[in-house]
């Protein structure tokens, strides 16, 4: 029967849980990549948002005040 040392069973583990923290270390590193990525297209989309809701607006100002134009012509022209 081979018998081990505690103290090579224990350097053993160590070694192993060395290399598992490496690993997840990498995969850690990775995740973060993609969550920053994913935080960039967010603010992006946010600000795009932002953009088509203010055109929106101007459009929508912009088209009331023509509209309000075009009534009052079509008013002094029928009119009579």
């Amino acid at each position: 029967m081979v018998q081990v040392s505690t103290e090579t069973d224990t350097r053993d583990r160590v070694i192993r849980t060395e290399a598992e923290v490496e690993t997840l270390t990498e995969e850690v590193r990775k995740l973060q990549a993609k969550v920053d990525k994913l935080l960039a297209y967010v603010e992006q989309a946010r600000g795009a948002r932002w953009a088509f809701g203010g055109m929106a607006g101007l459009f929508g100002f912009a088209g009331g005040l023509g509209s309000g134009k075009v009534l009052a012509l079509f008013q002094y022209f029928f009119s009579k």
